[in-house]
């Protein structure tokens, strides 16, 4: 049978795709582009799918005005090791739990394959959108900094934030990585935000607070450009994955923080030889101000 599929994809003319008429099969459509080849399912499109790994995509689109979940690979030499995977995506005994959680059958293969998992630290992402939020409410604009590669993560009424965010419920510690994340730039006021989350059903996902912001009149499409570039895009399963921000604790950066920036070395620069720079700052006996 997977041979048969293999013939299909090679009987194709780019461009065309055709009914797939094979046992354990049924309902399915193989086409070719001069990009990529796949197959496809019809879908209730309840939720955008957009997942990929190496050469080999998962994503929901519309073929003829119809929903699809599409998986496809834009590496024709790998065809003999996409057929495999194709095969289990249209089998008809897999089909429930493909269109009911295609993330996990996908995970699965991910597995299989061996491809490289990076964890993607939703929890930080989540920390400076809500934190973005809050001090939009208070400000009425605010940049996020943070997507133009600025020192710090986000500018508002003249000052710049940094956001830490932590799933530790109990310890007040941070991690500081160079001498100019503490640093003020062009004499702003510079300030902390320590935001506590923990993973909760009852909380925000990024899609939640994407659609807060846009809902407050900001135009996020360079937003959504850079958590593109982060690995984010729209119908990533780390988009729907959700925490409880449960405090937001502001710090004043000032003379009496404890901090290493440039400042501190002789002539305003760091010794030559150092390269990186990484430590950890306990805010337990600092003075904060409550901001959620």
């Amino acid at each position: 049978m997977i041979n048969r599929l293999k013939e299909i994809f090679l009987e194709l003319i780019d461009g065309n795709k055709r009914s797939i008429h094979i046992r354990q099969c049924k309902d399915s459509y193989a086409f070719k582009s001069t990009k990529e080849y796949g197959v496809y399912l019809q879908y209730d499109g309840g939720i955008l799918i957009d997942e990929k790994f190496n050469s080999i995509k998962l994503y929901s689109a519309s073929v003829e005005g119809k929903n699809v979940l599409i998986l496809s690979c834009n590496n024709f030499k790998l065809m003999n090791t996409f057929l495999s995977i194709a095969f289990d995506f249209i089998n008809i005994d897999n089909r429930v739990d493909i269109l009911h959680n295609p993330y996990n059958w996908f995970e699965r293969w991910k597995e299989t394959i061996g491809n490289y998992n990076k964890e993607l630290m939703v929890y930080d992402v989540i920390g400076e959108l809500e934190c973005f939020v809050q001090l939009y409410l208070n400000y009425g604009q605010v940049t996020w900094s943070a997507m133009h590669f600025g020192t710090h993560d986000l500018e508002a009424n003249g000052m710049a934030y940094e956001v830490k965010t932590t799933l530790n419920k109990s310890a007040n510690q941070i991690t500081i990585s160079s001498a100019k994340q503490l640093d003020s730039d062009n004499n702003n006021n510079l300030f902390l935000l320590f935001t506590r989350v923990e993973k909760s059903e009852n909380g925000h996902s990024i899609d939640d607070l994407m659609k807060i912001i846009k809902q407050l009149g900001v135009d996020t499409s360079q937003m959504e450009e850079y958590l593109n570039e982060k690995g984010y895009s729209e119908g990533k399963k780390e988009r729907y994955i959700k925490y409880i921000v449960r405090n937001i604790f502001k710090y004043s950066i000032d003379d009496t923080f404890p901090k290493i920036t440039e400042k501190q070395f002789k002539n305003n620069k760091i010794p030559d030889g150092i390269i990186s720079m990484n430590y950890v700052v306990d805010l337990a006996n600092i003075n904060y101000e409550v901001i959620l």
